[in-house]
């Protein structure tokens, strides 16, 4: 069950990598391709490679532990707080500290309905998975400074997508492409197009504004699932998910509001 499922995965990643180069290719912006270097090149491999890991101990840990337990990946907010402000020297105020660490208490109030179950090797894994991407957010950051998004998110998952696909080459590798539907091939694509897209609008974010807020303010895509889930899945909202909810959506109002800056260093 989890082989075929890290491979589609495999190829999502792959496929949002060949959807980014479009609009890459369409506009001037190609031109900065020949004007990468050897080292901003290997920072871009570092990052598929980076983002690859992730996804394998998101899919590890998964099926080590509860879907539930999901939740353990806000904190990537955390980590990104702590590294933002010693490696990106982020302006970090307390009452921003406080702002993110309430959404991520509203969080975990959606994703669980307040219910924490014992800690397992699987959640381990969970939490490792946060810190990879935070990691290889950090470096598309500074290689951002002087490269276009659009150039970054097309790297990032096209070289993501190629070390994962090569874990498999020396498996089954041929006879689940030829094994795949129309339904999964359209799903593959599905995902890969979100992919890229969300991508490159949390890049074109992450450049504008500080990483340590960015990071908080994407962590409210737990109360749009659970808006779907109750919208056309007809799942009840309970009062501690409301909560939550409440939570969120007011720390995300207050982190928005906030001025990104970086702090003074003598």
């Amino acid at each position: 069950m989890f082989l075929p499922y890290f491979f589609y995965t495999s190829i999502s990643l792959f496929s949002a990598g060949l959807i980014s180069w479009a609009p890459v290719f369409a506009r001037r912006i190609r031109l900065e391709l020949f004007t990468l270097t050897a080292l901003k090149i290997f920072k871009t491999w570092l990052i598929g490679v980076g983002i690859s890991l992730a996804f394998l101990s998101i899919f590890t840990g998964i099926s080590l532990t509860s879907v539930s337990k999901s939740f353990l990946l806000q904190s990537e907010v955390i980590y990104t707080m702590i590294l933002s402000y010693f490696l990106l020297k982020e302006k970090i105020t307390m009452k921003q500290v406080a702002a993110s660490l309430v959404v991520v208490v509203g969080d975990i109030f959606v994703m669980t309905g307040g219910l924490v179950e014992q800690v397992s090797a699987g959640d381990i894994l969970l939490l490792i998975a946060p810190l990879f991407f935070t990691c290889t957010n950090i470096l598309a950051k500074d290689i951002m400074k002087t490269t276009e998004p659009s150039i970054l998110v097309a790297l990032r998952y096209t070289w993501g997508g190629l070390f994962l696909l090569s874990f498999q080459l020396f498996g089954s590798l041929q006879r689940l492409t030829l094994g795949l539907n129309s339904f999964q091939a359209l799903l593959i694509l599905t995902q890969g197009i979100l992919l890229a897209l969300t991508s490159s609008l949390s890049h074109f974010a992450m450049k504008k504004i500080n990483l340590s807020k960015a990071s908080a303010i994407f962590m409210a895509y737990p109360v749009v699932s659970t808006i779907l889930a109750i919208t056309f899945l007809g799942e009840k909202v309970t009062l501690i998910h409301s909560a939550g909810a409440a939570m969120i959506f007011v720390s995300i109002l207050y982190l928005a509001r906030l001025r990104s800056s970086l702090r003074q260093v003598i």
